[in-house]
């Protein structure tokens, strides 16, 4: 005896196929000659709308993501371009700003140049001293370039130092700052001469042994009095800072600031010993002395 079968299974697959197959081509016939469809198409359209909207939307905003990238990689690259030529430019206008600066304070040297009776050579300073015990830089000028011992280096504001080791490409000059220098100079208020001696520091000076009832007061300017015949006469060397005048010691503690040094420019004047005026021949002074005498 057979089995009933649970479940029914309608029509074999052949017969659907064969009835899906006659009842699509009876729609596509009647739409083509009779548009029936059209109002099923247009609902199926309106509900598929959105659904195409979310689809494409990626794809329409794919040109103006892909632009604002490009722009915007553009734009830092630009940026950057511009950001290192405003760098250079800056770099360019700091040095222009150095030269216009040096070359004023060559054209002040060149005027000083002219007002001395001595002779002068322009040097550059190479190297500063790291020793900070010793106040102490080089020059790039020599004994080939005349430069001798003792020479007075100076800049447009005053005195500097003073050539201690003349090399022949080259020399050392001890700065009137350094401890173990000593600076003759003289008042230009109060005239009063005295020794202006170095402190160890960048620009403090001090002038010892002055009594406490010295006229000297605060801001008195103080130049190279020349009788060391080493420092030409009347050059700037420092101005007073400090009096300090206590009933108990003999001595006046004066201290003083330097108006020069090698921290303000690289360029300085390298200046000799004061030349003698050459006094005239025995028999043209005696001529001089006898037409003086001859009266009219």
């Amino acid at each position: 005896m057979e089995a009933t079968p649970f479940f029914n299974r309608g029509p074999s697959p052949l017969a659907k196929l064969v009835i899906f197959s006659l009842l699509s081509i009876t729609m596509m016939l009647t739409d083509a000659y009779f548009s029936y469809l059209n109002p099923v198409r247009k609902a199926i359209s309106f509900l598929m709308h959105p659904l195409e909207e979310a689809v494409t939307e990626p794809f329409r905003f794919y040109p103006t993501i892909s632009h604002f990238f490009v722009t915007h990689g553009a734009l830092m690259q630009e940026n950057q371009t511009l950001r290192s030529r405003e760098l250079l430019q800056a770099a360019k206008l700091t040095r222009m700003a150095a030269l216009e600066m040096e070359n004023r304070h060559l054209r002040a040297m060149l005027d000083i140049r002219e007002t001395l009776h001595s002779p002068s050579i322009a040097a550059e300073i190479i190297h500063t001293g790291q020793d900070p015990f010793a106040q102490r830089v080089l020059i790039d000028k020599g004994t080939v370039h005349g430069i001798t011992d003792g020479d007075a280096v100076m800049d447009n504001a005053g005195i500097i130092g003073q050539v201690t080791r003349a090399m022949p490409l080259d020399s050392e000059v001890t700065l009137i700052t350094d401890k173990d220098q000593t600076t003759p100079v003289e008042s230009l208020q109060s005239g009063v001469r005295a020794i202006v001696v170095g402190h160890g520091g960048d620009s403090e000076l001090e002038i010892p042994f002055m009594p406490v009832n010295t006229p000297i007061k605060e801001g008195e300017w103080f130049v190279t009095s020349g009788i060391d015949g080493i420092y030409p006469r009347g050059i700037p060397v420092a101005i007073v800072t400090r009096v300090e005048r206590n009933a108990a010691y003999a001595f006046a503690r004066i201290t003083c600031r330097s108006v020069a040094g090698p921290n303000r420019y690289r360029q300085v004047l390298v200046v000799g010993p004061d030349q003698p005026q050459l006094r005239p021949p025995r028999q043209e002074a005696a001529k001089v002395h006898d037409a003086n005498s001859v009266k009219p």
